[in-house]
């Protein structure tokens, strides 16, 4: 009865299950041929008994599959060699070729998918790859006596048909079902090759050639697997983006401004209360930000403001798909306000020729009111403060904090030039916030926190760094004026040291 409803309940799980009952029908056929024992009135109870609680367990995915097989039975038919649109009218070369890829999978070439594994990386190393050979020549061998080795071959010829007939080969999530079983063939040749070393090499050496030759074999695999998974796979970036830790990183970063939840920390939120705006199409694209987030109460879906007013909440973030109507999110944001425009990590799927930012986030919590002003501008910019921080892919990440005291109605591009030794050895020009909140954006009392970064500066090195900004329309040449303090032009940029 365990075993039936264990059995049962692997149907749930993923596809390649389907065919695990064929491996079973052939197993009884081989096993009542070769293993007269087995034709008894004690296995006839036992096996009905599984069969019956097997079916018991698996009635609700069949009524559901009679009700819905587009939704259960859909996407076998979508990779499947035997479609004309995958195997391009070529069904019997599109059949040898996935053969041979699947063939290989075990010892010469693996799974593309990083996801899966180390991309192109076998199942086997190269010595395992060889045990694997030999033990599956002995278990061919001792079939006829053995009913484990039977076994272990009508599993693994079985169940790697999910991968060989479907496409992309090798396929290892859907070849997962033939790993418990196949895992056993290196063990078997690994335990033939050592009792053949302690033949050879004589009795007296027996243990010893048997402990060292089984050891290689575990040794090599062991180093070679650590080196592949934990040093360059590890810290590729393509590996992250097909773990989806865009996303990730995204569910993170709404707890954090919410101060709640996984990664939430102390939340960037002050006083009142928060609300999360989230694009469709990030909600829709990606469950697992649904998974992690940890106040879903606190978020809304869309970036359309309620009945048209502006958000009635003092702290609010709006986390946007970038390459959409991501505007929209300016109407969502309290005013006056503390504005942070924050553009998240890159992503790519599987089929994305290029990586993408994942996202766009715009927070606005309740503005600096008090801070006096270091500089001021034409126009009515006030400067209020510049960081400089290094990044972990080396670029410098420039911080300059703005107030706005008047509506601007011209767009302004920022002009940042890094000098070492009063020699300009790097720049970064670009609109406030990358574009994403520009100038003409600006409402009396916000606070802009305008992030510029410039790569190829190295390290900061104080006495010997300064920055030099200012305001410019690089179409028509006109700049913001630093004003003195009767409020008369006094130049149209700042210097300032790096800290």
């Amino acid at each position: 009865m365990a075993a039936g409803v264990l059995y049962g309940l692997s149907f749930y799980t993923y596809t390649a299950a389907r065919f695990t009952p064929v491996v079973l029908a052939l197993f009884g056929v081989y096993a009542w041929t070769v293993k007269p024992q087995v034709r008894n009135t004690q296995y006839a109870i036992r096996l009905g008994l599984v069969i019956l609680v097997t079916m018991a367990t698996v009635a609700p995915l069949a009524a559901y599959t009679v009700l819905h097989p587009d939704v259960v039975l859909g996407r076998p038919g979508q990779v499947s060699i035997f479609s004309p649109a995958i195997n391009g009218g070529d069904l019997w070369g599109a059949l040898g070729r996935s053969t041979l890829r699947t063939l290989g999978m075990f010892f010469v070439r693996g799974d593309r998918i990083w996801r899966h594994n180390v991309p192109w990386r076998p199942v086997f190393d190269p010595l395992l790859g060889a045990a694997f050979v030999v033990g599956a020549v002995v278990a061919l061998r001792r079939a006829r006596r053995d009913l484990a080795c039977g076994f272990a071959v009508i599993w693994t010829a079985v169940m790697v048909l999910p991968t060989l007939l479907a496409e992309d080969a090798p396929h290892f999530l859907r070849a997962a079902g033939v790993l418990p079983v196949m895992a056993f063939l290196p063990a078997l040749g690994a335990d033939w090759i050592a009792g053949f070393v302690s033949r050879r090499a004589g009795r007296s050496l027996f243990s010893v050639g048997q402990r060292l030759a089984v050891s290689l074999f575990i040794a090599f695999g062991l180093v070679s697997t650590v080196r592949a998974y934990f040093g360059e796979y590890a810290r590729d970036p393509m590996t992250g983006y097909w773990f989806e830790d865009g996303a990730v990183v995204l569910a993170g970063r709404i707890n954090r401004f919410l101060g709640q939840g996984w990664n939430g920390g102390v939340g960037d939120q002050r006083g009142g209360g928060a609300r999360v705006y989230v694009d469709p199409v990030l909600w829709e694209e990606w469950p697992q930000i649904r998974f992690l987030a940890a106040v879903p109460e606190a978020i809304e879906v869309g970036l359309e403001p309620a009945a048209g007013l502006r958000s009635p909440f003092s702290s609010v973030a709006v986390f946007a798909w970038p390459y959409g109507n991501w505007q929209s999110a300016w109407a969502l944001l309290p005013a006056p306000a503390r504005i942070t425009v924050e553009q998240g990590p890159l992503s790519q799927g599987d089929r994305d020729p290029a990586p993408y930012t994942t996202y766009v986030a715009f927070l606005a919590t309740p503005p600096d009111m008090v801070t006096p002003p270091l500089a001021h501008f034409s126009g009515g910019v006030e400067w209020l403060g510049a960081e400089v921080t290094p990044t972990n892919d080396g670029r410098l990440r420039v911080r300059l904090r703005w107030r706005a005291t008047a509506p601007l109605v011209e767009d302004y591009t920022v002009f940042l030039h890094y000098l070492r030794d009063g020699e300009r050895i790097a720049q970064a020009d670009s609109r406030p916030a990358s574009g994403f909140y520009p100038t003409t954006r600006w409402r009396p009392g916000d606070v802009i926190n305008d992030d510029h970064f410039i790569a190829g500066a190295g390290a900061p090195q104080p006495g010997r760094d300064t920055l030099l900004f200012g305001f410019w329309q690089p179409e028509s040449g006109a700049r913001l004026y630093l004003l003195d303090e009767a409020g008369n032009p006094a130049g149209d940029w700042i210097e300032v040291a790096v800290e």
